[in-house]
């Protein structure tokens, strides 16, 4: 079984990983390579609690756990954000399924340019979504991450203590308890934003995939306009069968 700090550890990387890739745009053109050195960045110093302020810190500490216990136990008010990605994604699957890729090329260009609009909808209904779901995940974010800080003072306070009187380490051992039992309360609202995070994500990536269908399709008709798609009225009357690709295309986008 993972350790609780372990598993919110993980949830707030793939969190804030999630909210990175909404932010920032790819970057333009190729990075040159750098020639500075790789310098790691310097572990951050953990400074013990002095064992004359552990009564006082541990009183104070614990108000603050169970502040973030009361959060924990709360309705996930991400839950009411479920009923709004459900509408979006069964909108976009039925706009999804309407035209296969090779259909959006013999649609008129009118048709195109709806779908377009169609599909910046959805784009800008989910972008509002996912920053309602950050900003009710930045609440918890910012607890479990106080709640790591906390558990580090106190665990440098526990291993560096030396000779504590029993009544101190005591104290101590019962706060990290507290925190960790804290954690795992935290780590359930934060799974299933994380999961909910996810959705938007792949949702994201359908719009996506649409939004570049359709204007590939109306690259498609661009550049048809500079070459002949029809014979000539003589050839086809000397054939006697007319080209039926326009008929086709009004009949398609007419379904």
């Amino acid at each position: 079984m993972r350790r609780p700090h372990r598993l919110i550890a993980g949830l707030l990387l793939t969190l804030s990983m999630l909210a990175g890739f909404e932010a920032v745009g790819a970057p333009e053109g190729d990075p040159k390579p750098s020639t500075e050195p790789v310098v790691a960045p310097a572990a951050p110093v953990v400074e013990a609690v002095a064992p004359a302020e552990i009564p006082i810190q541990a009183e104070a500490d614990e108000r603050f756990i169970q502040e973030k216990l009361e959060l924990a136990r709360r309705p996930d008010p991400a839950d009411k954000l479920v009923p709004r990605l459900d509408a979006l994604a069964a909108g976009v699957l039925k706009l999804s399924d309407a035209y296969k890729q090779d259909e959006l090329r013999m649609l008129p260009a009118i048709r195109l340019e709806s779908l377009s609009r169609h599909w910046s909808f959805y784009d800008t209904q989910l972008a509002a979504w996912r920053a309602q779901l950050q900003r009710v995940t930045a609440g918890y974010s910012e607890a479990a991450a106080d709640l790591a800080s906390r558990r580090a003072v106190w665990g440098a306070t526990r291993e560096s203590a030396g000779e504590l009187p029993l009544a101190l380490a005591k104290r101590v051992d019962a706060i990290l308890a507290e925190i960790a039992q804290a954690e795992q309360a935290l780590s359930r609202p934060l799974d299933n934003q994380l999961k909910l995070a996810r959705r938007g994500s792949a949702l994201r990536q359908e719009i996506d995939s649409g939004t570049k269908a359709v204007a590939s399709a109306i690259n498609y008709i661009d550049r048809r306009l500079y070459t002949i798609d029809s014979p000539p009225l003589w050839e086809a009357w000397a054939v006697g069968k007319p080209s039926t690709l326009g008929l086709t295309s009004l009949r398609v986008g007419l379904q």
